[in-house]
């Protein structure tokens, strides 16, 4: 049945300007499920590509549209040039605003997910972006920061639907939650500040070894310098299943927020985000804990929850009712009515919204700050580069030394850079177990094709069982090696104290290789590269 202000909607002809459409987007997800619900109440949608790419891209469009959006738009175009009249135009990105005025249609529309200018330094992309805001061309926004923000920022008056969440997917299973928390991570989209994220997740490590973590979203590898669970990008029912197999989600965003907190409270999963000003207009203080944006303090507001069964199972009660107004079908429901207020050129009335959160953000206490700063401190000091050597030898011996006896194997990478090259070639070089309490590997130095002014050794330990591997330090040595020449040199060794009790021992110039030729084959993986190694040792024995 219709609400009563979409029936203007019916027959009404709408143009849905799109990027390049690929699987697995949320912005394009929230257009295609508007698409599908104006066509459910009788308009007729066409969705029109705005890409360089012709030919085929219509085609599949659709076959992307049907299997990974369920969306079946009345047309499907991949070019502007149509003989269509519409009674309103929609872009979707700033990247299609232009193609509005190349359309023959009665109204025009912008439906604006995030202050895109911020996706850019600023310059000509940040400025372009900025003029799309315009008084001429009507605005709906996903999220009430937006209204404020285009308020604040352009003078604009907009209107805005606020964020929903599909309850068929999201909600809470008769599961036992596990001391675990999980956070969205993709490394490509740096308003998500992956490094923010690991470096709390390395925090809470520290503090409670105990509390599992878990990251998702990206199948793209973070290096985390503590045990993490990567589960990759999954689908929408294994993210519900994930929400009510943890404690506590972590999101954040630095524009916009994401949907995916409020996916989380459906599910009855106490979020933690960023306390900016970005977050205080769409989310309510009742259901969600914003924490200053810095690593000490969410990782402060993590485990406070994590700590208070009772004020978690208050925020998961809140955030299931907050969600309760605020589903799918009513998200829709807002944006068809707003599309219907403009096509009526309706009075826009009081557009105004105010901010749901008025607490401050957690801060971290002063032991949590001082662990952090002193993480930090240790961590740079170690990135420092030594004083350069004259490497008259061929080999570098790494030892890695307090090693326990769950670290069943570690291995070196090796970063070979020159002054005009930042990376040349990267080598791996597996270590091999020489007692109960060390690791030792050699690199040749010989076998490199350039002439290495640096080299960068990282020291990685490699999975165990279902483990993640994860680093332990990397150290950079700069070095000018002679090839016909095969002296010692003058400094031979370099000893470092890592993180958990580890040492690294560094020993530059001509050093015996490993003389039992059957004890390396023991410890390594591949016959191949046994044989080449036992060719070696032979050689220069």
């Amino acid at each position: 049945m219709l609400a009563p202000d979409n029936e203007t909607l019916v027959g009404k002809k709408i143009a849905w300007l799109v990027p390049l459409v690929k699987p697995g987007s949320g912005g394009l997800q929230t257009v295609f499920r508007h698409v599908s619900y104006l066509q459910k109440i009788g308009a007729e949608c066409h969705v029109i590509g705005c890409f360089d790419e012709a030919s085929d891209n219509a085609y599949f469009m659709a076959d992307i549209l049907r299997d990974s959006y369920q969306c079946e738009p009345a047309k499907i175009l991949d070019s502007v040039e149509v003989e269509e009249q519409y009674d309103i135009a929609i872009a979707t990105l700033n990247t299609t605003f232009p193609f509005l005025f190349a359309l023959n249609t009665k109204k025009r529309a912008y439906f604006v997910q995030d202050y895109e200018p911020y996706f850019d330094e600023v310059g000509n992309n940040y400025i372009n972006a900025q003029n799309t805001y315009r008084d001429d061309v009507s605005i709906i926004t996903i999220g009430r920061w937006l209204v404020h923000k285009l308020k604040r920022t352009h003078g604009l008056r907009v209107r805005h639907t606020n964020f929903g969440a599909d309850r068929s997917i999201y909600h809470p299973l008769n599961t036992t939650r596990k001391r675990a928390v999980c956070a969205i991570v993709q490394p490509d989209k740096s308003r998500r500040c992956p490094e923010l994220i690991a470096e709390t997740f390395e925090l809470i490590h520290m503090l409670d070894s105990s509390v599992t973590l878990i990251a998702y979203g990206s199948n793209e590898h973070y290096p985390f310098k503590v045990p993490v669970e990567n589960r990759g990008l999954i689908s929408k029912q294994e993210c519900n299943n994930l929400y009510n197999e943890c404690m506590v989600g972590l999101c954040v965003s630095a524009t916009n927020p994401s949907r995916i907190p409020f996916e989380m409270m459906a599910a009855g999963l106490p979020v933690v985000d960023v306390y900016r000003e970005n977050t205080v207009w769409d989310f309510s203080e009742k259901a969600t804990t914003l924490a200053v944006p810095n690593p000490p303090s969410l990782a402060s507001a993590i485990l406070l929850l994590l700590n208070s069964p009772e004020l978690m199972k208050s925020y998961s009660n809140a955030g299931l009712e907050f969600m309760d107004a605020r589903s799918g079908l009513v998200e829709q429901e807002d944006f068809a009515r707003s599309l219907a207020e403009i096509l009526d050129d309706a009075d826009e009335g009081d557009l105004s919204v105010t901010r749901l959160y008025e607490s401050k953000g957690v801060k971290a206490e002063k032991e949590v700050r001082d662990l952090y700063d002193t993480m930090k401190a240790e961590r740079a000091l170690r990135s420092l580069t030594p004083p350069a050597v004259t490497m008259t030898g061929r080999y570098i011996k790494v030892e890695i030394s307090g090693i326990s006896d769950e670290d069943i194997r570690a291995g070196i990478f090796v970063v070979v850079s020159a002054e005009d090259d930042p990376l040349l070639r990267l080598e791996y070089y597996e270590a091999f177990r020489a007692t109960s309490e060390s690791y030792v590997a050699q690199v040749d130095v010989c076998d490199f094709d350039t002439n290495p002014s640096l080299l960068r050794l990282r020291v990685i330990r490699k999975p165990i069982d279902d483990n993640p591997e994860f680093q332990l330090v990397e150290r950079s040595i700069r070095v000018a090696r002679d090839v016909e020449r095969y002296g010692k040199l003058a400094v031979s060794r370099a000893e470092y104290e890592l993180d958990d009790g580890h040492n690294l021992k560094l020993e530059f110039g001509t050093v015996p290789f490993v003389r039992n030729a059957k004890t390396v084959v023991k410890y390594l993986l591949k016959p191949d590269s046994a044989r080449a190694l036992k060719k070696k040792i032979q050689r220069f024995r």
